[in-house]
């Protein structure tokens, strides 16, 4: 049996996209076959509760964005009679949405399988040895304070190094790179701070859910392949959300930048003198960019809006670039 503990930060994701649903089946499926258990701390199950009413808020102004597009189209390009009709629909759908909750189902099913899960007990040994991580410095601790997630990797050194292990394989699953990932090298490969708690076969590190469960041997896996390689194109409205994450994120990285020039001395804020001005910047205009960078770290988390190494803004930027041309713009002409 393949024994999964689940990083916070995949439920959330889990419960946020769509299009990990096949994967979450597949879980679902493979937990019921009794070839996968989730192991599950209560600081996992605590975390999520505390996120819920954000996932459900997010799946709705998704929701709720997609529902303005249609009704657009439908107003400047629908015919016949029953155009109206079906315009008012779509209206009533909009305003009903704040009492309607999670439309999509998914954060119920992420409930459902985490009612599944075996709980497991977080030991005084294991928060005593995440306090000799952050004191060490070691990872998961970097910019910020990571005592949730040091908490969570040792009771996973429990897990794997407790009674009863003999036959069955192990496996961590986390998005959070920065933290748990090599620093510098293949983010799929666990931090070498770990290296006493995995191992090439038995004790694995894995930044999808999709590549834990892949690594079971059942006609689940089977149809998931098959599911995935037969999924249709992305929507429209989809790319375009997710256009407006990255040019925010792209954003908010000038805006940083921008920012410890001006602690620097590099930009002094003075009163616009009516034309360019390249080393000085309006007091109002900066301090109108603050409360834009401030919204903008509570929609995101500040986890999720960086700093990135060079690879990682590449990435960003490669991105947006590639949506953007998809469509319609140019390579040469995607300023954000």
């Amino acid at each position: 049996m393949l024994k999964l503990l689940i990083d916070t930060c995949v439920w959330i994701d889990l419960a946020k996209d769509h299009h990990q649903h096949t994967f979450l089946r597949g879980l679902d499926g493979l937990m019921r076959e009794g070839k996968v258990a989730v192991m599950l701390p209560p600081l996992i199950l605590e975390e999520f509760e505390r996120n819920k009413v954000n996932i459900v808020n997010t799946n709705r102004q998704s929701l709720s964005s997609a529902l303005k597009r249609a009704k657009d189209l439908l107003d400047q390009h629908g015919q016949g009679d029953g155009k109206a009709e079906a315009l008012g629909q779509l209206n009533a759908i909009d305003q009903r949405l704040p009492r309607l909750g999670d439309l999509s189902g998914i954060t119920a099913f992420v409930e459902q399988v985490l009612r599944q899960a075996e709980v497991i007990p977080i030991t005084d040994a294991a928060k005593l040895r995440a306090l000799d991580r952050g004191l060490a410095k070691k990872a998961p601790f970097g910019k910020k304070n990571s005592t949730a997630d040091a908490i969570l990797i040792e009771a996973f050194a429990d897990l794997v190094k407790g009674k009863g292990t003999t036959g069955h394989q192990f496996g961590f699953v986390t998005h959070n790179k920065n933290d748990f990932s090599q620093p510098d090298g293949d983010h799929r490969q666990h931090h070498p701070d770990f290296d006493g708690i995995f191992t090439k076969r038995k004790v694995r590190y894995f930044t999808t859910l999709k590549d834990a469960i892949m690594t079971v041997d059942s006609n689940v896996v089977e149809n998931l392949e098959y599911e995935e390689y037969s999924e249709q194109p992305r929507a429209t409205d989809e790319i375009v959300d997710e256009i407006g994450v990255l040019i925010d994120k792209v954003w908010y990285n000038r805006h940083k930048v921008y920012e410890e020039k001006i602690k620097a001395g590099e930009i002094k804020l003075r009163p616009y003198p009516g034309k360019y001005d390249p080393d000085g910047c309006d007091p109002e205009v900066w301090k109108r960019a603050l409360l834009a960078a401030k919204k903008k770290e509570e929609q995101y988390g500040l986890e999720n809006l960086g700093p990135w190494d060079d690879f990682e803004w590449g990435m960003l930027n490669g991105k947006l670039s590639a949506l953007r041309w998809v469509l319609g713009d140019e390579w040469d002409s995607l300023d954000t």
